[in-house]
């Protein structure tokens, strides 16, 4: 029994991460030019080579998420997915500790400041992948293990979006003080 649950939320932890990296990276692709801009914000990065990052890092979004569609290659796709959130949770915390927050995180959804929320985030993201795609038999088991994974990951994303939208609607919304 606790082997079937652990195939069901690994699978539906690998489609939760492959929709948000194909959301994501479809979003960067969508507007180029805002995505650049938001790169250059970063300030980490020379000017020369900001037009190849804006492409380069949708690519490897959408890489990982493909990986994660696919059982047999969900383990490479997992590292690739937490290396990326990885990445992320240490570009903001180096802007952050610079004393900037820009205007967008360029996380590929509504437009959202650096904050520590956002480090935290990304972190407990690449943790939860990586758990996802190790756990024993993930990838594996039969058609009812695979549906209720694809059942749960629908259901994380439908929380998800409803976070997502609660957090864009508290940021609009002035202090009540």
């Amino acid at each position: 029994m606790l082997h079937d649950v652990l195939l069901a939320s690994g699978t539906a932890s690998a489609l939760f991460v492959m929709c948000l990296f194909a959301r994501a990276g479809l979003g960067k692709l969508a507007d180029l030019p805002r995505f650049e801009a938001v790169l250059a914000d970063y300030r980490v990065l020379p000017p020369s080579i900001l037009p190849l990052a804006a492409r380069l890092v949708p690519a490897v979004e959408l890489t990982a998420a493909l990986l994660l569609l696919v059982p047999a290659t969900r383990g490479t796709g997992g590292l690739m997915a937490a290396g990326l959130f990885t990445g992320y949770a240490v570009l903001i915390s180096y802007t952050l500790s610079q004393g900037r927050r820009l205007v967008d995180c360029g996380c590929g959804g509504e437009p959202e400041p650096l904050s520590l929320w956002l480090v935290l985030r990304n972190i407990a993201l690449a943790a939860g992948v990586l758990l996802a795609v190790n756990a024993p038999g993930s990838g594996a088991g039969g058609l009812w293990f695979q549906a209720a994974g694809l059942a749960l990951a629908l259901l994380m994303l439908m929380l998800w979006q409803v976070a997502e939208t609660l957090g864009a609607n508290m940021r609009r919304i002035p202090s009540l003080e």
